[in-house]
């Protein structure tokens, strides 16, 4: 869950769009001050459960904060939790994430007030080949 979770965090790149990707404004609102849990993972074909590895210590999630700060908490196996601090930066649709100097970008392809799903190109197996991720967050 940690490998989703860091995933989440690099590219959970948030920027309000609706169901469609016509250009329309971005409603920072809409995702910012509240808790994203990540609900699943779709990368070569196949759509993962982003189940928590520890479920029993409570929900990992990531949290967007005005003035481009987020938090990401996870859990280790005695349920002590830990919480990763990055910045993001929103341009158009896409949002560039920092976590100790690792940048990501990522696309929002959808956004309400409780789903949000991203895009982002990553090497998700380590094979050398980039592959598209599609990540799907809920704010339930």
């Amino acid at each position: 869950m940690k490998k989703i979770f860091t995933l989440a965090l690099g590219f959970l790149v948030l920027a309000s769009c609706s169901s469609d990707d016509n250009g329309s404004s971005i409603d920072a609102s809409k995702f910012t001050d509240k808790k994203w849990y990540a609900v699943s993972i779709k990368v070569l074909g196949q759509t993962i459960p982003a189940d928590s590895d520890y479920p029993e210590c409570g929900r990992e999630y990531i949290m967007f904060k005005t003035g481009g700060v987020f938090a990401t908490s996870y859990f280790n196996e005695d349920c002590q939790e830990f919480v990763e601090v990055g910045s993001w930066v929103l341009d158009g649709k896409t949002i560039a994430t920092n976590q100790d100097g690792s940048i990501t970008n990522a696309k929002i392809k959808k956004l309400t007030d409780t789903q949000l799903q991203v895009t982002t190109q990553e090497d998700y197996n380590e094979d050398g080949k980039t592959e598209t991720i599609t990540l799907l967050l809920s704010s339930n």
